[in-house]
């Protein structure tokens, strides 16, 4: 079975969502995170939504910007309320009719949402069927402003809503990705992540589709066809025809007056145009960085919304000035403490031999480290994953492709071209095409594999060669090929990797819910998940449980492997039996001090182990680095009964050893004025949780001590033992409802202290029989009914322990005719109980008391006789 090891969680760095500063000045100094789209009305005013900030924006036309809508916090909330009291979750798309009512795609929420004249906000579309929508990404109102289109790029189709009736109708695509039906009813077509929409001079629907790298059209008679792009990822083809003419994953598309279509290009960052006559050409000679997306204005230039810049820039002629958002975040934090820090999207993680720890800042385009708790920036990428090689370099994923992080902070591309596709295979790994690398790692021979996400393919790059091969997948996403040569599978959006102390590859199978393997032998197999989307408890075996989008995945020293999705993480055992290590599965952050498992998380991403075992984990869209852990046996403080060290319980009597603590004499407990145990003996004190305890006996090396019943409830203990007001050492426990263990004579095993019916002390030479009444003595059976006072004898009438106490003695269940505190003691536990009848007998029968679901150690005897 899974240890039952807990984890307390803690921030180590980043202190939460980045917010909005410069509302009320000029927009060319306000901080945008990731602007998306614009779209203006007819009085002049810009609007902007910033999927980071969870935010839409409006620049005035003199060039003042503010909030026109959200709160900054993502979620859903306020339909019905105004603009500005409401949450939305990732805006995208956005556009104005002719009446001045702001339509914006709440994508996250799977919503459309209108934001009415006077500031009211509603959802015209989503989530209910038959409008039931899945994360619409661009908006276009047709020429007469009946009509709302929308895309659906992980749906892979376009839609209209009709604002009038409410009715929603499919435009274009099938619903199934591919590239199919030129020509014919655009809803037989096939697409690929269709993005930006737009409308050509005659009021035609324009699609950006993305990954076909296509830009396509519907006519008046509902037919499609290529107007732009050749299938092929790339930026060839000016001066000829526009079809057989490369585009680079085209984002946004939008016809002008004289018929010219503009489109821009997201992966490398141009802008193309098509003429009437067909042919294309580059919009000017510069590059914009991720053009996102286009918006024509009424004066014949347009808006670019350049997204890993951060700025929105204004186009006329061959002029290009901004118009809002600064280009850097000065990566806030820098220098100073890390928890203080703030992120742009963490993404990746991965620990140095010498401690210091990587994050990969995806929309900061950084690699930030934490070296003794102070943050700073040590490259650019992208850092959807991090790895090492066996030299001690930092590699790190960069959107279509992997980079080195040389000493300088300068990069050296390894893999791929970096513009999106596929190619490659057997040649050098820097000439080939990836599409989107979100997952990488090293094994012993410093052969790389890489997650490429989009092509459904895990990639090999040879350590020695520099050769780029497919080492699973097929290319189609899908989920076939167990038992099988891991090139003959299919895989759907891998993303998080890591190889195993033996050279297992780990794959997060990411869309078929699913871990899986690919072992020295080139066999895939599952090694947890079932393919349903949801998580169906602890204990069982981890390819017999559903573990939801596993995003990424780690594994130690030892061969324990440990799995982040996005409101838990797992962890998988020896035996292969997996369990909760933090989360709730509800989204959130909420649990820092605490117990990892009573924690939420939002997005929980990169995962990795350090030589300690503790884990550390990305809590994406919390914005942080979360630390959990692993709270094991606390060294020098053992149970007083058995010895042993483990998690303690309200009440229990505990043994801590160490130095420097009390008097060399010793000194013994006291009863106060109010008959209680006094907590300051000889000078020492012992608070759990700044609670102090009742204190038994200390000396220089030794304090025996009762913990606290106000412990009942906590997953922790902090313990310091203070002596002469000096904290002399300082431990961590995990607190559990109860830890029961048998007082014996020679201490922590063997023969008990208990008492036969006729009052002599049990033992070999003084057995129990059958149907007598045995009395012995324990501790750590946690609150009492009523609730405990600590440091109080107990007295007449007694209290009883709170759960329900078993015993069984030689195998057989013994009637218990009390089980509650010892009349006289503290802390002391005595079971008066019936030794059954057909028990085992000898000089050392065993015996195991349990309390709720906690049972004593093995080890324990008491002599029975028939």
């Amino acid at each position: 079975m899974c240890q039952a090891v807990p984890y307390r969680i803690t921030t180590l760095a980043g202190s939460g969502a980045v917010v909005f500063t410069g509302e009320g000045g000029a927009a060319t100094g306000a901080r945008l995170v990731d602007p998306d789209a614009a779209a203006r009305d007819a009085a002049g005013n810009i609007y902007i939504t910033d999927s980071f900030l969870n935010l839409v924006l409006r620049v005035s036309p003199s060039g003042v910007i503010t909030r026109f809508a959200g709160t900054g916090t993502a979620g859903f909330a306020g339909d019905g309320g105004t603009a500005l009291q409401v949450q939305l979750n990732g805006p995208l798309g956005i556009v104005v009719d002719a009446a001045g009512n702001v339509y914006v795609a709440d994508s996250v929420n799977s919503r459309i949402r209108r934001i009415g004249t006077d500031g009211v906000i509603s959802t015209v579309a989503g989530p209910q069927a038959p409008a039931s929508l899945v994360g619409p990404r661009d908006l276009v109102l047709s020429q007469d402003g009946a009509q709302l289109y929308f895309s659906e790029p992980s749906q892979d189709r376009v839609r209209r809503l009709t604002l009038a009736s409410g009715a929603v109708a499919v435009v274009a695509g099938t619903g199934t990705q591919g590239d199919s039906g030129e020509g014919g009813p655009a809803g037989n077509a096939r697409l690929n992540s269709p993005q930006g929409l737009g409308l050509d001079k005659d009021g035609l629907l324009l699609i950006a589709d993305s990954l076909n790298f296509k830009v396509k059209r519907v006519g008046a008679n509902g037919n499609i066809t290529t107007i732009a792009g050749n299938g092929q990822s790339a930026s060839t083809g000016n001066g000829g025809s526009a079809t057989t003419a490369s585009l680079a994953e085209p984002a946004d598309v939008f016809g002008a007056p004289d018929g010219s279509i503009y489109i821009s290009n997201l992966r490398n960052g141009g802008i193309r145009v098509v003429g009437a006559g067909g042919s294309i050409g580059n919009f000017g000679s510069g590059t914009f960085e991720n053009p996102v997306s286009l918006f024509p204005l009424p004066d014949g230039g347009f808006l670019i919304v350049r997204k890993f810049a951060r700025v929105v820039s204004r186009v006329n002629g061959a002029a290009i000035t901004p118009f809002a958002g600064i280009s850097s975040s000065d990566g806030i934090g820098d220098g100073g403490p890390a928890e203080g820090a703030k992120f742009f999207l963490p993404l990746g993680v991965v620990v140095a031999g010498n401690g210091d720890v990587f994050v990969g800042d995806f929309k900061d385009v950084r690699v930030r480290r934490i070296r003794n708790g102070v943050i700073s920036t040590v490259g650019t990428a992208q850092g959807e994953a991090l790895a090492f090689d066996s030299r001690g370099r930092l590699h790190a994923t960069n959107g279509s492709g992997v980079v080195r992080i040389e000493a300088d902070g300068s990069s050296t591309r390894i893999a791929g071209t970096g513009v999106a596709g596929f190619s490659g295979d057997g040649s050098v790994a820097n000439t080939a095409r990836l599409q989107f690398a979100e997952g990488l790692a090293f094994d012993s021979t410093d052969t790389m594999y890489i997650a490429d996400t989009r092509n459904h393919r895990i990639r090999r790059v040879d350590g020695t060669t520099g050769i780029i091969t497919t080492f699973a997948g097929t290319g189609v996403s899908g989920y076939s090929g167990d038992g099988g040569a891991a090139t003959a599978a299919q895989l759907s959006f891998p993303r998080g990797l890591a190889v195993g102390p033996d050279g297992t590859l780990y794959i997060a199978d990411s869309d078929n819910h699913r871990v899986r393997t690919v072992g020295r032998d080139g066999v895939i197999r599952t090694f947890a998940g079932t393919g349903v989307a949801a998580f169906d408890g602890d204990g069982g075996l981890a390819a017999s449980t559903g573990v939801p989008a596993p995003m990424d995945v780690a594994v130690d020293r030892a061969g324990t492997v440990y799995i982040s999705g996005q409101a838990r993480t797992w962890m998988v055992d020896g035996e292969r039996r997996i369990r909760t290590i933090a989360g709730t599965g509800a989204f959130g952050f909420s649990g820092d001090g605490g117990a990892a498992t009573k924690a939420r998380l939002f997005g929980a991403r990169g995962i990795e182990v350090d030589g300690n075992g503790v884990v550390l984990l990305v809590d994406t869209l919390n914005q942080r680095l979360r630390r959990l852990e692993p709270i094991g046996p606390a060294k020098g403080l053992v149970h007083s009964a058995s010895f042993q060290e483990g998690a303690i319980a309200p009440g229990q009597i505990l043994s801590l050893f160490g130095e420097g603590f009390g008097p060399a004499e010793g000194a013994g407990a006291v009863l106060g004025p109010d008959g209680v145990l006094l907590t300051t003996i000889g000078g020492v004190q012992v608070t759990f949780n700044d609670v102090p305890g009742p204190i038994f006996f200390t000396n220089r090396t030794q304090v025996n001590v009762q913990a606290p019943y106000e412990l009942a409830g906590a997953d922790f203990a902090t313990i310091k033992v203070i002596s002469g007001g000096v904290t002399r050492t300082t431990l961590v426990s995990a607190v559990v409802a109860a830890a029961p263990a048998i007082y014996s004579l020679a201490g922590g095993k063997g023969q008990i202290v208990a008492l036969n019916q006729s009052g002599g002390l049990n033992g070999p030479g003084a057995p129990a029989k059958w149907g007598e009444v045995l009395v012995f003595f324990a501790s750590g059976d946690g609150q009492l009914s009523p609730a405990g006072r600590t440091g109080v004898p107990a007295a007449a009438p007694l209290a009883a322990t709170a759960q329900a106490v078993t015993v069984e003695i030689g195998g057989r269940a013994a009637r218990v005719l009390y089980g509650g505190p010892a009349p006289g003691f503290v802390g002391l536990m005595q079971l008066n109980v019936l030794v059954p009848d057909e028990a085992a007998v000898g000089p050392a029968v065993p015996i195991v008391l349990r309390v709720g679901a906690q049972g004593s150690p093995a080890g324990s005897t008491v002599a029975i006789e028939r």
